[in-house]
C-alpha cells in the first residue's frame, strides 16, 4: 500500500498537483510528511492540509 501512487487515492487535482510538484509521488512519501512540511509545499494551503491529514489518518500516519 505504501508504494501506491498518490493518483490512486481520492484527492483533488489541485492537491495532487501540489504534491507532485513537491516530489510526493507515493503514499509512503505522503505519510512521512508532517503538517509544517505540507504547509511548505507550493500551492498547498491550510484547507488542503486539513484534507490531506484526513486522508493520512485512516491510512496510518
Amino acid at each position: 500500500m505504501n508504494q501506491v501512487n498518490t493518483i490512486e487515492i481520492s484527492i483533488g487535482v489541485r492537491i495532487y498537483n501540489g504534491l507532485k510538484l513537491g516530489g510526493i509521488n507515493t503514499i509512503k512519501d505522503l505519510l512521512l510528511l508532517k503538517k509544517r512540511d505540507l504547509l511548505g509545499l507550493r500551492n498547498i494551503g491550510a484547507t488542503y492540509v486539513d484534507e490531506i491529514e484526513s486522508i493520512q489518518n485512516p491510512i496510518g500516519a
